[in-house]
């Protein structure tokens, strides 16, 4: 994935993705395509939303964005009912609502620098009390998509 990454920001490529399954995890392959790239966008196409907690998910996204000097895309995906429940050991019921919730969740966990999280919600219940400082993320906003 990683010399692929560098291949395509050579070619004048605007962005290259890495994809998440039962055997690829997408953030280590966004990271490793960040090592050996400068200025092209990276995204994870798909990461499972569901596979994560969300304080794991938004401090991986933090972690890459900073990696990448702000060129992340984090594209999320729910996965179908059946790998929800045979992969991530969930439901696979609400999987629109949940994600719903999650994703502005996923933003003010990712802004932990403005402060405390509090979030008592349907599907998740997150509150996280920085215990140190946290410095701000990198340049702007973490951009979520997620397909539908």
């Amino acid at each position: 994935m990683a010399s692929m990454a560098a291949d395509a920001e050579r070619a004048g490529f605007e962005s290259a993705w890495a994809a998440e399954f039962y055997d690829r995890s997408a953030v280590v392959a966004v990271a490793a395509m960040a090592a050996v790239t400068e200025s092209i966008t990276l995204g994870t196409g798909i990461a499972y939303a569901f596979g994560r907690s969300p304080l794991v998910l938004a401090t991986e996204a933090r972690d890459l964005d900073a990696l990448c000097g702000g060129r992340l895309i984090l594209g999320l995906g729910t996965g179908t009912r059946r790998m929800q429940q045979d992969w991530h050991c969930l439901s696979g019921e609400h999987s629109a609502p949940r994600i719903e919730e999650l994703v502005p969740l996923l933003h003010r966990l990712s802004r932990l620098d403005e402060g405390p999280v509090r979030h008592e919600g349907r599907f998740y219940r997150s509150h996280v009390i920085p215990t140190a400082p946290v410095a701000a993320p990198c340049g702007r906003r973490c951009r979520c998509i997620w397909p539908g």
